[in-house]
Order: C-alpha cells, then sequence, then structure tokens
C-alpha cells in the first residue's frame, strides 16, 4: 500500500497538459448513455422496489391502470429531475476536476492518503 501511494504521488509530479487530454467522441457519449439506461432499467433492485413501494399507494377497489400510470409518471418525473440534478452537479464537477492543479492535487492527497494508512497498519 505505502508503495501504491508513492507511486501515485510520483506520478502526480510527473503529470502534464497533454496526459489530461480525453477523447470524448459522441459515439462514445451514446454508448454510455444506452448502457447506463440498459443498466438502469434491468435492475432488478430497482424493478423490486418500484413493485414493492407503487403497489401501497394503489387502491384495489379502483381501476388500476389509472392509478399505475399516473404512479410511473409521478415516479419517473421525480428521478428525472433528481438524477438530472446529479448530472449537472457532475459536469459542473468534471469541468472542475480536469484542470492540471487539481488533478495533482488529487493524486498527492490519494498518495498521502494511501501512505497515512500503511503507516497506520503498519503501528498496529
Amino acid at each position: 500500500m505505502a508503495w501504491l501511494g508513492l507511486s501515485q504521488i510520483l506520478e502526480a509530479k510527473r503529470m502534464n497538459e497533454a496526459d489530461l487530454v480525453i477523447a470524448a467522441s459522441p459515439e462514445m457519449r451514446v454508448g454510455n448513455l444506452r448502457s447506463g439506461f440498459l443498466i438502469g432499467v434491468l435492475n432488478p433492485k430497482a424493478i423490486l422496489f418500484y413493485v414493492a413501494f407503487l403497489a401501497q399507494f394503489m387502491n384495489p377497489e379502483k381501476a388500476m391502470t389509472p392509478q399505475f400510470l399516473i404512479l410511473v409518471a409521478t415516479s419517473t418525473i421525480n428521478v428525472f429531475i433528481v438524477l438530472g440534478g446529479y448530472a449537472l452537479l457532475a459536469a459542473q464537477a468534471r469541468k472542475t476536476f480536469q484542470s492540471l492543479r487539481a488533478r495533482k492535487r488529487m493524486g498527492y492527497t490519494g498518495g498521502l492518503c494511501l501512505l497515512g494508512g500503511s503507516a497506520f497498519m503498519a503501528s498496529n
């Protein structure tokens, strides 16, 4: 662990502007969007959550289809707003963390954490 920490610090020290070039083609973004959508839609935990959660708000004495459609629409809008906020926050964070100075600081901080953790483990 100490070796990893030292390696990370040395790598951060050698980092330059050329290391920050990230190729994000439109095809790559579409592929990422598609895989993220499929992972979210096919996630069995999410499916079980919605089946268990939405059923509590449905009245069995009334027509199921309108109730189900209203609950799905409301849930979808809420999830879209929350995840859209996360996406905007992540886009801003990406801009912030792309600078050479920020990347070096992250490398130094991560390396120091690994060195500190290895020193802690060695002392116990």
